[in-house]
């Protein structure tokens, strides 16, 4: 994952971020998620600022800076952090901006409040700084659950995956798929391919490629998914199978455990019927109703009648 600099968050529109210093230090690597209101700091330049954060200034710091006699000293204080911001629209003194610039400190600001602030910004940056991994297979949305298909090449998870977008449910990627551990516990999927244009590219075999996109439309694809179960395709099922699926198997993914369901491709078999039944399943057992339940209690009375 290439680093993100301040820059790149100056570019994102959504953050109404705003460069009010010179362009020092806009190529500084963001690595921190945590944020900083510095009030004690300002009020003692001997009290500790915490390492890897984001200054953040409200509008009373603000004006505390303005009467401020020891400017040099606190903003040499922040020159170990990628960037400084100021909420809604605060602007600090020239002075301030010259030795910020000195320092290479960028200083920001924004619209936002201090609140909506961390919110917005800190998602993003939980979002961009979060592990990920990139993998083969395939993503799809079914009934809102999202599924990842894998297995060897040429087993049929790009053909499954056709078939899903015929019936009315999304594509995510194919072929490659990013996985991102955001938000935490869970994993959030997305098109693996190079470029943007051709993330929602299909290859068949035998045909080559089809976008998806503008086959199907703007309704047949979706930028990014929660992964709610891994479906391993194999050719042959060798191990015994439950059939009455009391339980779902587990995979990790980068420390994410989900379900994972093996599923045996042979002729004649419609897999993506069974992966729709599965995901039906899935949302069933979230309600709380299990058919296997049922099974057991019943066994359960046979054998204590």
């Amino acid at each position: 994952m290439d680093p993100i600099r301040v820059k790149d968050l100056i570019s994102q529109s959504f953050l109404k971020l705003r460069l009010i210093s010179d362009e020092a230090g806009i190529d500084n690597v963001v690595y921190t998620t945590e944020f900083y209101i510095p009030g004690l700091f300002l009020k003692d330049p001997k009290e500790k600022i915490p390492q890897n954060v984001i200054p953040l200034f409200t509008e009373v710091e603000c004006e505390f800076l303005k009467r401020s006699r020891r400017l040099r000293t606190i903003v040499r204080g922040f020159q170990n952090a990628p960037f400084l911001i100021f909420s809604q629209d605060s602007m600090p003194s020239d002075e301030f901006l010259k030795l910020s610039n000195r320092f290479k400190i960028p200083v920001l600001s924004t619209p936002y409040t201090a609140t909506e602030i961390i919110i917005l910004l800190g998602n993003y940056l939980k979002f961009m700084l979060a592990r990920r991994q990139k993998l083969h297979g395939t993503l799809v949305d079914v009934f809102g659950v999202g599924i990842l298909l894998r297995g060897e090449s040429g087993i049929g998870k790009s053909e499954c995956a056709l078939d899903l977008v015929r019936k009315g449910h999304k594509l995510v990627g194919d072929d490659f798929v990013e996985l991102i551990a955001y938000p935490e516990g869970k994993l959030t999927g997305k098109s693996g391919a190079p470029t943007g244009d051709s993330r929602f590219l299909m290859e068949l075999r035998g045909i080559g490629l089809i976008d998806i996109l503008h086959t199907y439309g703007v309704a047949s694809v979706e930028d990014t998914k929660t992964v709610d179960i891994v479906v391993e395709l194999k050719r042959t099922q060798e191990d015994p199978v439950d059939r009455l699926g009391f339980d779902f198997k587990k995979t990790d993914i980068l420390g994410v455990k989900l379900p994972l369901v093996e599923m045996p491709v042979v002729p004649g078999k419609n897999i993506s019927t069974v992966v729709e039944s599965l995901a039906l399943k899935y949302l069933s057992h979230k309600m709380g109703f299990e058919p296997e339940k049922l099974i057991e209690e019943f066994f359960i009375k046979r054998i204590n009648d």
